[in-house]
């Protein structure tokens, strides 16, 4: 295999796994911290969107702790597009369950 400037400087698949799997416990604290904030306000009549974001920015402290650690693994660059990528994914998350609930 030839190695170009592009692909000598992305983790190899087994070193990314390893990556991920390191991460898990801060992603899953970040991930307690904005279900208890939705768990507060699911009795509310906010939107779920609104809750959604109240949550994730509640929670910063976790998603920092999370990019710190990504950071080191992967850099600056590419942890700053996994959490925004997360991020993204949570807030859609959050929408679907808090909407999912209010209809029990």
């Amino acid at each position: 295999m030839i190695l170009t400037a592009a692909n000598a400087d992305e983790p190899d698949p087994k070193e990314l796994l390893e990556i991920g799997k390191k991460a898990i416990p801060f992603r899953d604290a970040w991930e307690r911290c904005a279900a208890a904030v939705v768990k507060r306000e699911m009795q509310s009549d906010l939107a779920p969107a609104f809750i959604a974001e109240r949550a994730l920015n509640a929670c910063k402290r976790e998603e920092m702790v999370l990019k710190l650690a990504l950071t080191r693994s992967i850099g600056a660059k590419q942890s700053n597009t996994v959490i925004d990528q997360l991020r993204e994914f949570y807030r859609y998350d959050l929408i679907s369950v808090i909407n999912q609930l209010r209809q029990r």
